[in-house]
């Protein structure tokens, strides 16, 4: 991140490192030029099989056959060996013989005087650190005359140029600290791009990063190695060993090009592709066959950049344009490899190659850098954009919270005042009424909670909860919510919930309602007539997975399919914008699945849950399903459905089930049966029928002495067909069901009926369950007068007794003064909040050594947070307004067992 940021804040650095650099260059250029001794004319001779012996070469058939050599750049042929002649003036100080091509074999050279051998140099390759070949000349003596000559013979595997000099010790030494400190500079650059790549490239794991990694490391070793340092530290032939990492560079800058432009088409990727393991085979090839390494690289340095210049022009006639930078870096490559090929093989001219080719590097190191940059920018930008959304969205989950808070305290003293009104006598047109008020207040508390949890699904804060819940109890309240509308729409509810599904569940029973209350209401509302069926079964006998299926015609369940598929999120980021999504994303949140079938009889939609589900339900004993075994009954209904799903239900209580499809057939089989000695026990008729109505057929049966007095009547209806009460007493009607009837309220209808017929007499002693109930004390903490009101009713109606207070302080001051069983307290209350009147009632009975009295909140927040507070005041329990009568019921039957045994102690 450094380098990237030296690059991105100190271009004009790099520029004036770029210009010392050239400076340098060619200023020492010019001081090491003026200060070599070069001799003026060359002879050379051809050995093409490398054959000649030095006395031949000496002997007077070849001395004639040296042909002069313009310059100090020599070719050595392929294969070949090559025999200089050069014209030496001996010095008294020692000079040296500089051969600059470390490729080459094999180096001998021989001192002769007047043309015959007089000192042989060398007969082996000396390797310097120029890199190439040093051989030392030895000093003349003045008594020596004639003519000197060094005669030199050169031999390499493939054709290579070299350059012959004659240096003095000074011009080599310094020759030889100018080349070191250019390579040194270079490879100091190299290492800074090396380590500015890895860096990225590890950190962000970014591959591109990775490849000019890749790519710097090559040419790293392609300087060491062109330098000699590789021959002194790793033993390898610098020559060969430099070319064989030029050419191998190449393939890596390919394969960063290739990488760079991801949206190629499908023929150019292919062709590039084909074309960067091309290369890489060529770099193989050239690194087991020497011979051709001169013909590969000159093949890989001009064809790959003119192929990149060919596809970057295709790319932009595409209207997809690269990077000036990156197209920067191509030419350079191309001009390095043009200048590779036509310049000598002289250190300058290695030396500016080498320059171009670290300039392109940095050209796509720039390039990579302004996209990382750009991606950067992009990411920072979307992440505010989400921080923002995420707060807006909070923001929004809070004054939702709010509003349902002020709307909960309201919505409590209606739906408790409506709960205590329907307990009072009223006639069938006022009951009507009320009920109907009151499915419209649930409708707008479950539309209410709907919206509250798409705002915390999408800030992320939606908790779920596990307690325990009773779930045939769950599934008949969210049928009975829309049973209004299914009369309205003349669509008949099932529900039918399989005996081995157990009663007692673990899991979250607000979040399962809200699913199937909104699930079923958009099935409701594409329905007109016909029926819908609700079932709950265990996917497996011994799985915890709860299957609920809906079963309705196809029409009515295509409307939603669309809904239930997966959102949008280019469109909608959260996918949560109607009930239905949140119904999906809450299936999803709970860990379940959902899906949807058709078949001949409808179409299904389905979802499971997984459930905490114990050993064995709350279920009547086997001693109280004694009452009902083997008893016959008489089901009349003329929806077939909901005869199947109710002879299901019956049979399985261990009930002899006969079914009629009219009252004329179900007066016709009581008869029969009658005559038989095979009477039944139990007539359960539904009241919407054509022909024969239920009302019908019950006084048809109260007129028939033979009939009435041994037959329990039973009668199924909808809200709007309920028989005046007194007028159903008259007819023998014992008991009348709403439909749609939970397979529990049936079962403990059928034994509760059947007991009181059994043993009519009833014990008119008080119950010891009622005795307790006599006695236990409960204390509400309520600010708000109308919630008060509510819940001292429902309580007194529960039969317990009640005291009631205003604020944290005055509950703080009762418990202190007096004892109570349970205490029921509201969170937001005035001079003392209900979590610090908790607190502090927690420390009196710790510093009082009193039993820990059972705390319950009352609160019109249902936030998980709330719920956490409320632990940590020391709370044992939490109740979200609007509260329900069975509520409170099933709350005292938690605690008055306890509060029964502390007394006992």
């Amino acid at each position: 991140m450094l380098t990237a940021r030296i690059y991105s804040q100190n271009r004009l650095s790099l520029r004036h490192v770029i210009t010392c650099f050239l400076l340098l260059f060619f200023g020492q250029y010019l001081q090491a030029g003026s200060l070599e001794d070069i001799p003026a004319d060359f002879r050379a001779l051809v050995d093409p099989q490398s054959a000649l012996s030095l006395d031949e070469v000496l002997g007077p058939r070849f001395a004639n056959r040296f042909t002069p050599q313009p310059g100090t750049q020599v070719d050595v042929p392929r294969a070949s060996a090559l025999w200089l002649r050069l014209p030496l003036q001996l010095s008294t100080r020692e000079r040296l013989l500089i051969v600059d091509n470390p490729a080459l074999k094999n180096v001998h050279a021989y001192l002769l005087l007047d043309g015959a051998l007089h000192t042989p140099l060398t007969d082996q390759q000396h390797h310097s650190v120029f890199p190439g070949f040093m051989l030392p000349i030895p000093a003349g003596e003045h008594e020596h005359k004639g003519t000197y000559e060094i005669l030199l013979r050169l031999q390499a595997e493939a054709a290579v140029q070299a350059n012959v000099r004659i240096l003095s010790g000074l011009q080599a030494a310094h020759r030889h600290a100018f080349q070191q400190s250019l390579y040194g500079i270079l490879l100091g650059l190299l290492a800074g791009l090396l380590l500015h790549a890895l860096l990225q490239g590890c950190s962000s794991r970014d591959i591109q990063h990775l490849l000019l990694g890749a790519a710097t490391a090559t040419f790293t070793l392609a300087v060491l190695a062109d330098a000699g340092w590789t021959y002194w530290l790793l033993g390898v032939r610098p020559g060969s060993f430099a070319g064989l990492m030029l050419i191998a560079l190449y393939p890596w800058v390919a394969l960063l090009l290739l990488w760079r432009i991801p949206r190629l088409q499908g023929r150019l990727l292919r062709v590039w592709l084909g074309v960067t393991l091309g290369s890489a085979l060529l770099v193989a090839t050239a690194a087991l066959v020497p011979q051709w390494s001169n013909s590969i690289r000159l093949l890989v340095m001009l064809g790959l950049p003119l192929l990149a210049v060919g596809l970057l022009m295709q790319l932009s006639l595409l209207d997809k344009p690269q990077h000036p930078a990156l197209v920067t870096a191509t030419l350079l490559l191309l001009i390095a490899g043009v200048l590779h090929a036509l310049l000598d093989y002289a250190f300058y001219s290695r030396l500016l190659v080498f320059l171009l080719i670290w300039i392109a590097l940095v050209c796509c190191a720039w390039v990579l850098f302004r996209t990382q940059q750009r991606r950067y920018g992009n990411r920072m930008v979307k992440s505010s954009a989400a921080q923002s959304r995420r707060e807006q969205r909070q923001l929004k989950a809070a004054l939702l919270a709010d509003i349902s808070h002020e709307i909960r305290t309201p919505m409590n003293g209606v739906l408790g005042m409506i709960e205590l009104l329907l307990d009072t006598a009223l006639s069938a047109k006022q009951r009507d009424y009320v009920q109907t008020i009151q499915n419209a207040g649930n409708e707008l508390l479950g539309s209410l909670n709907s919206v509250l949890d798409m705002a915390r699904l999408e800030s992320g804060e939606l908790i779920l909860n596990t307690v325990s819940f009773d779930l045939h109890t769950l599934v008949h309240e969210s049928m009975e919510q829309l049973r209004d509308t299914a009369q309205h729409r003349d669509v008949e509810l099932i529900t039918f919930i399989q005996p081995s599904v157990p009663q007692l569940c673990t899991g979250d029973p607000v979040r399962l309602k809200q699913i199937l209350g909104i699930v079923l209401k958009h099935t409701l509302e594409h329905s007109s007539r016909g029926e819908i069926l609700l079932t709950a079964a265990l996917e497996k006998p011994d799985d915890s997975r709860v299957r609920f299926i809906i079963q309705a015609s196809a029409d009515s369940l295509a409307a939603i399919k669309q809904a239930l598929a997966p959102a949008n999120k280019a469109v909608n980021t959260s996918g949560i914008d109607n009930p239905l999504s949140l119904a999906r994303e809450l299936i999803t949140r709970m860990q379940g699945q959902w899906g949807l079938s058709s078949a001949e009889q409808g179409s299904n939609l389905w979802f499971s849950l997984p459930f905490s589900l114990p050993a064995q339900g709350i279920r009547p004993s086997e001693q109280q399903l004694q009452h009902l075994k083997d008893r016959r009954v008489l089901l009349v209904d003329d929806n077939p459905t909901c005869r199947q799903v109710l002879q299901q239900q019956l049979t399985g209580w261990g009930l002899q089930v006969s079914s009629a499809a009219s009252g004329t057939e179900a007066l016709a089989l009581l008869r029969s049966h009658q005559a038989m000695n095979t009477a039944f026990d139990i007539l359960l008729t539904d009241q919407a029928m054509p022909g024969m109505t239920g009302m019908e057929l019950a006084k048809r049966v109260h007129e028939d002495p033979a009939l009435r007095d041994q037959l329990l009547v039973l009668m199924l209806t909808g809200i709007n067909d309920t028989p005046n009460r007194t007028t159903a007493r008259s007819l023998g009607i014992r008991r009348v069901l709403h439909k749609p009837v939970s397979g529990f309220s049936l079962q403990r209808t059928l034994l509760e009926e059947w007991q009181e017929k059994d043993s009519p007499a009833t014990d008119t002693a008080p119950s010891s369950r009622d005795a307790s109930r006599g006695t236990f004390k409960v204390l509400v903490a309520e600010d708000n007068s109308i919630s008060t009101r509510v819940i001292r009713g429902m309580l007194e109606r529960l039969g317990v007794q009640v005291d009631t207070v205003e604020n944290g302080l005055q509950a703080l001051e009762a418990v202190r003064n007096r004892h109570y069983d349970l205490l029921l307290m509201d969170c937001e209350m005035p001079e003392l909040d209900g979590f610090s009147a908790a607190t502090q009632i927690r420390q009196w009975e710790r510093q009082q050594a009193q039993p820990l009295l059972p705390i319950i909140a009352l609160t019109a927040h249902i936030l998980p947070e709330h719920l956490e507070k409320a632990r940590q005041a020391g709370m044992n329990g939490h109740m979200s307004k609007p509260v329900e009568l069975t509520q409170l019921r099933e709350l005292l039957q938690q605690w008055m067992p306890q509060q029964s045994d502390q007394s006992a102690e």
